[in-house]
This record gives C-alpha cells, sequence and structure tokens, in this order.
C-alpha cells in the first residue's frame, strides 16, 4: 500500500479512536451518574414498576453501546498495529489486498468484503441466545402458517373453556348449586333430622 494511503488511513484510525474514547468514557459518566442517583433513593417501593424497568433499559442500553465502542477500538488498535507490521490493508483470510473503498468506509477492517460476507452467513445464527431455541413462537403466529392442526382458534377454544359462563336463562336453578354455607356435600345435613329422631 502507498506510504500517502497509510498516512491518511493512521490519521482517520486514529481520529476514529478519539471519538470512541470520548462516547465511552460519556456513557461511562451517564451510568455512573444513574447509580449515584439510585444509591441516594432510600427506598424502589415508591417507583413505579415501569419506571424501573425504563432505567435498567436504559442502564442496559448504555453498557451494550459501550461494549460495542470497545469492540471496534480493538479493531482500530489491531489496524494501527498491522500498519506498523505492514500488513495493513490485506485480508486476514484470504490474503488479497483489501479494496480502497472497503478501507475509505471502514478503515479498520481486517478482510475484503468476500470474505466478510462469507463469515457473515456462516456465523450469523452463533451469537443469538441459547433460549431461542427452545422458545416456540408466540400465540399470533405458527411456523407453519398453512397447518390447520392446532393454530389460533384452537388454541383459544381451549383457553376459553374452562372459562364458560352458563347464560342469564340458565341461572334458575342457581341456588341448587350454590353450596353457600357448608364446604362438602357431608356437611350439608342439618342436625334437625336428628334432632326429630330423639325421644
Amino acid at each position: 500500500m502507498d506510504t500517502s494511503y497509510k498516512s491518511i488511513y493512521r490519521d482517520r484510525l486514529i481520529n476514529e479512536r478519539r471519538k470512541l474514547n470520548n462516547v465511552v468514557r460519556s456513557l461511562q459518566s451517564e451510568n455512573i451518574l444513574s447509580k449515584d442517583q439510585d444509591s441516594t433513593e432510600l427506598s424502589s417501593y415508591a417507583n413505579h414498576p415501569s419506571d424501573q424497568g425504563a432505567e435498567m433499559f436504559e442502564m442496559e442500553k448504555n453498557l451494550a453501546l459501550e461494549e460495542n465502542e470497545k469492540v471496534i477500538m480493538d479493531k482500530i488498535d489491531n489496524s494501527l498495529q498491522a500498519m506498523n507490521d505492514g500488513t495493513y490493508g490485506v485480508c486476514k483470510i484470504c490474503g488479497k489486498p483489501i479494496s480502497k473503498e472497503r478501507l475509505e468506509t471502514i478503515p479498520y477492517a481486517d478482510c475484503c468484503i468476500d470474505c466478510q460476507r462469507e463469515f457473515n452467513s456462516s456465523h450469523n445464527g452463533e451469537k443469538r441466545p441459547v433460549e431461542e431455541n427452545y422458545i416456540d413462537y408466540t400465540f399470533g403466529y405458527d411456523r407453519n402458517e398453512q397447518s390447520a392442526e392446532y393454530g389460533m382458534k384452537e388454541c383459544y377454544a381451549d383457553v376459553a373453556m374452562p372459562n364458560y359462563m352458563p347464560m342469564e336463562d340458565e341461572y334458575d336453578n342457581y341456588s341448587d348449586e350454590d353450596n353457600e354455607g357448608f364446604v362438602e356435600p357431608i356437611e350439608r345435613i342439618s342436625n334437625e333430622q336428628y334432632k326429630n329422631q330423639l325421644p
């Protein structure tokens, strides 16, 4: 690679690293501020659960962004080291030169576009959570839309059946079904029957 291009890319990498470092510092300070605010709370009882959920989401989002920025900073460090070693701009998989267009777009790229596409397609599902292999699709969506075996309507019918309530005209004999005053059927027997038998 031409030394003039190397100096341009080196400057871009250093500037990008400086920006990312500032972003990481600001994200870390936001997390520290939120932790300080949490520590001043005497109790979380007064807070609504949705407020706590929103705060937790923001903290997790900041941590994920911070981790992403650190990964890119590591890639930039590796690219700067590759410049010192003389291997910058060479694909680490196939050994072919990385196109200038790709390096202008992503100066810390370490693979050519073809190898990167192949890598992405082969490693697409690796970062998904393991539990997704075991969790079924939601109520409103079937894996096989053509399947009529057990769909949304059948599921609703199964769920609604135990909650069946009789219609108003079926309430005429409601007092016979009412178990008011006793728990078990044997408790329905009154003492009056026995009192009448006594002499």
